[in-house]
């Protein structure tokens, strides 16, 4: 069975679906009503799917990220105070003379060595020519935030930030304590 629809009726029944959203009577009106607002939700769609594609694209790495990086990719060879199958990386930022020389160690070592850098080849040689793993995924950003994470965990044996602190307050309480009551 063949249904025609007259040109006529296409707005009303079109518009039937969402007669809510337009509680206009008049079928033109609900036309002209209806493209208006077509356009300005398409518009509002359009600017937040770009929104949260800038998110998705600018996402930034933290120091907590950096622990799971830290922990994924490095500890396997290396610890943050002490010599393992590689160095200690503590203060490693402090041993290079750049940090771009770093980024280029730490993306592909090989490749790095070939550059005839005197720290790198002491480096190589100090640990019995043990060739680094590569890292050619890591972004800038995701080795900071490894060196701050790095840079974040406290010295063996090394009190806690603040925590001399708190023991001279819990010494004073106790004092003044002691004074008013005896």
């Amino acid at each position: 069975m063949f249904v025609s629809i007259r040109f006529c009726q296409v707005p009303d029944i079109f518009l039937r679906a969402i007669k809510d959203i337009f509680p206009l009577q008049n079928p033109f009106v609900y036309m002209t009503s209806f493209r208006r607002n077509t356009s300005r939700i398409v518009k509002n769609c359009l600017f937040t799917a770009v929104f949260l594609l800038g998110l998705l694209v600018t996402n930034t790495v933290t120091a907590q990220d950096g622990k799971t990086l830290f922990n994924t990719n490095c500890a396997s060879c290396h610890q943050v105070h002490k010599n393992s199958t590689g160095p200690a990386l503590a203060g490693v930022e402090g041993r290079w003379e750049t940090k771009e020389k770093l980024y280029s160690w730490i993306r592909n070592s090989a490749a790095f060595l070939k550059t005839g850098d005197a720290y790198a080849n002491k480096l190589y040689l100090e640990y019995n020519k043990t060739a680094m793993n590569q890292f050619p995924n890591l972004k800038d950003e995701e080795i900071d935030a490894i060196l701050k994470y790095v840079a974040s965990v406290p010295a063996p044996g090394a009190a806690a930030p603040g925590a001399a602190a708190a023991g001279a307050q819990q010494k004073r309480t106790i004092l003044c304590y002691l004074e008013f009551c005896h």
